[in-house]
């Protein structure tokens, strides 16, 4: 199946839709991501943004790494 996907902008925040099988993109080399750590969880993580949001536990109680 072929991907469709679109990025666009809503707020100030890059958000992405796909129609189709599941896919992968790596956009961290072209963007500019900062690395982060949840305080409650622990997970590691690369984001980018004003409003960082832990990917596992959705907690917005994280730091820069």
């Amino acid at each position: 199946m072929e991907h469709v996907y679109s990025l666009y902008s809503l707020g100030g925040e890059i958000l992405m839709c796909s129609v189709g099988d599941a896919f992968s993109v790596d956009m961290a080399d072209s963007l500019d991501t900062k690395s982060y750590k949840c305080k409650d969880c622990g997970n590691e993580f690369q984001g980018m943004g004003k409003r960082i949001i832990c990917p596992t536990c959705q907690s917005k109680n994280v730091e820069m790494a």
